[in-house]
């Protein structure tokens, strides 16, 4: 069975490694533009001539298209919007073994989009966590990675490659089950040193959607 290379990082999929590859481009949302600089990239897209300034910083990259496509959607100040673009995003190593999401699985948010104007509904929403985004809330899925989770993100996949790279396995569902059995075991470890990785990430992505509502303008 083919196994397939993302970056010299085993995946268990093909759409895992493409997961892998919306990851870096989402990442770049939080990302500051200068090192140790407060202005993210997000902040600098809504700018006037923002989004041609990062092409001329990201030129030598293959997923600049990917990247400003993201952040064109975490723009939007709509309320509709910013929600439905849940669906739209990798949502990050919790859910890098998705084999994709749709608002047609989620009977709420389906309540919602019928009837627009129930905004109470929709914050609700917005604000629970969801198990179609491995228990992230949409608002967090919305909000994109961070530094902290961009490290988090290469250590679990070294730590994957190093256990799961070169075994043999008969059929591509193992070798999916397999990693995410891992994954699943991986984020709540915890050492001496540091929290598990899910709590990370959770704080992380709480603290990139309060930062972003208010690039945005967003209450």
């Amino acid at each position: 069975m083919a196994e397939y290379k993302h970056f010299a990082y085993w995946m268990p999929s093909k759409k895992a490694s493409e997961n892998s590859m919306k990851f870096y481009a989402e990442c770049i949302v939080n990302m500051p533009v200068e090192k140790n600089a407060g202005q993210t990239f997000l902040e600098l897209y809504t700018l006037p001539g923002g989004k041609n300034r990062i092409r001329k910083l990201f030129s030598n990259i293959p997923y600049i298209n990917d990247t400003l496509s993201v952040l064109d959607r975490v723009s939007s100040v709509k309320m509709q919007n910013r929600l439905i673009i849940s669906y739209n995003i990798a949502g990050g190593l919790l859910n890098v073994f998705n084999d994709g999401v749709s608002e047609e699985y989620d009977e709420v948010w389906k309540d919602i989009s019928k009837n627009g104007t129930d905004t109470e509904a929709a914050v609700k929403w917005n604000m629970t966590p969801n198990n179609l985004f491995s228990m992230l809330t949409p608002e967090e899925v919305w909000a994109c990675p961070g530094v902290e989770e961009r490290k988090l993100f290469d250590e679990f996949f070294e730590d994957l490659t190093r256990k799961f790279d070169g075994k043999g396995f008969e059929y591509e569902g193992e070798m999916l089950t397999q990693a995410i059995f891992f994954l699943r075991g991986w984020v709540f470890k915890k050492n001496l040193f540091s929290r598990p990785p899910i709590e990370i990430i959770k704080e992380e992505r709480k603290l990139n959607a309060v930062k972003n509502k208010n690039i945005l303008g967003i209450i």
